[in-house]
């Protein structure tokens, strides 16, 4: 299983904060890697790997924000494309909210995170520590894809005394 993970790049800061509870979902349900681009400069065209990795991935983390939301190339390409392959193979979209933005016309009535304690969006930029938010959103993610894949995640060492 693979994920993907759509971003502008304006926002690498989170998109690099991201990277952590993903690494640690990736040991714990036995995932292969979620794509992320890291190469490609802002302003440059939907690229080939996009494409692949879309079409090779099953779980999606579209990181909205202001800056994803303008850009022609996450909205005109990447999302249309998401879109259509998580219907074909019943994938999993994790939005992901960074600021105060239109998040509701890309994801419309879905759960999108993070998610406080009364279970409230609190776009990442509005926590504080930041990386409270973004652990939040890590572990609403693992909540996300166990329920939707009817998995559980693995414990990575046996503690037991033999």
């Amino acid at each position: 299983m693979k994920g993907f993970v759509s971003y502008s790049h304006y926002d690498r800061e989170i998109c690099e904060l991201l990277k952590l509870p993903l690494r640690a979902i990736c040991r714990g349900f036995g995932i292969d890697e979620f794509w992320i681009d890291t190469n490609t400069t802002t302003g440059r065209c939907f690229r080939d790997g996009y494409s692949e990795a879309i079409d090779e991935a099953s779980i999606f983390v579209l990181v909205i924000s202001s800056n994803s939301i303008w850009s022609d190339e996450i909205m005109e390409h990447e999302i249309p494309k998401i879109n259509i392959r998580a219907k074909s193979c019943d994938g999993l979209i994790l939005p992901v909210v960074v600021d105060d933005c239109f998040w509701r016309l890309v994801v419309g009535t879905t759960l999108a995170s993070p998610r406080d304690v009364n279970y409230n969006l609190r776009p990442i930029r509005k926590w504080r520590p930041m990386r409270d938010g973004i652990n939040q959103a890590g572990l609403q993610f693992a909540d996300a894809i166990a329920r939707h894949f009817g998995i559980k995640p693995k414990q990575l060492f046996d503690w037991s005394g033999s």
